[in-house]
C-alpha cells in the first residue's frame, strides 16, 4: 500500500495497482453508502419535520385566514350542522409549512401539525390525527396546489364524493384548510360577528 500512492508527487512503483485493486473497492463501498443514506434520507427529513412541528409556534394567522378558517366559521357543532362542502367549494392548505404527512408504514399514516401548539414552549406532545390512506391524494393534491385554491371537483378521480367531504371535514375541523365560498349559513355568522365586533 505505501507504493500505491502519496501526496508527494513521486513515482510510485504500484500506482496501477492502486486504480485497479484499492480504488474499485473503495468505490463499491461508496456506492453502498450512499444507496443506504438515499433509503434513510427521507425518513430523517421527516423526524426533523415532527420536531419542528413539535417546538414550533403556531402560524400568526391573518384576519382572512382566520374568517376562511374553523376559527372564523363558528360550526354549530352542537346543534348538529356541521359545514357543507359542495363540488363548487373551493379550499386550500391555511399556509405551507403548518402540516406534514407522515408514514408509519404503508397502510398507516397521519397529519403533524403546528396549528394547536402553544404560544410558550411547555414541553407539550405533538399535535398530530390519523389521515386515513384513502386521502392521501386529496392531501397531496391540497399540497402541490398550494398557495392556489383547489376546487372539491378537481379532486382526484380515485377518490369519491364523500371521501372528499370527510378528508375537508378533517381537515377543516383541525384548522388545516380555509374555504373559500363559505355555506350560507357560515356566513352569515362571519358577517354578523364582524358587525359586532365594529
Amino acid at each position: 500500500m505505501l507504493d500505491m500512492g502519496g501526496v508527494a508527487d513521486t513515482d510510485y512503483r504500484l500506482d496501477e495497482l492502486f486504480e485497479e485493486k484499492w480504488k474499485a473497492v473503495l468505490d463499491s463501498h461508496m456506492t453502498v453508502l450512499q444507496n443506504s443514506l438515499k433509503e434513510v434520507c427521507d425518513g430523517g427529513i421527516d423526524i426533523m419535520a415532527r420536531e419542528f412541528m413539535k417546538t414550533a409556534l403556531p402560524p400568526m394567522l391573518t384576519d382572512e385566514e382566520k374568517n376562511l378558517s374553523v376559527l372564523g366559521s363558528r360550526p354549530d357543532i352542537l346543534h348538529g350542522k356541521p359545514m357543507v362542502f359542495r363540488p363548487g367549494t373551493k379550499v386550500k392548505l391555511i399556509r405551507r409549512h403548518a402540516q406534514r404527512l407522515i408514514f408509519e408504514n404503508e397502510d398507516d399514516c397521519y397529519i403533524v401539525h403546528r396549528m394547536a401548539n402553544s404560544r410558550v414552549y411547555e414541553g407539550r406532545p405533538e399535535q398530530n390525527f390519523e389521515l386515513p390512506t384513502e386521502f392521501v391524494s386529496g392531501f397531496n393534491t391540497l399540497s402541490a396546489s398550494y398557495p392556489e385554491w383547489t376546487s372539491l371537483s378537481e379532486m382526484p378521480n380515485d377518490m369519491s364524493g364523500e371521501e372528499v367531504q370527510e378528508m375537508c371535514h378533517l381537515l377543516f375541523y383541525h384548522g388545516l384548510i380555509m374555504v373559500q365560498q363559505l355555506p350560507d349559513r357560515v356566513k352569515r355568522n362571519v358577517v354578523r360577528r364582524n358587525s359586532i365586533n365594529e
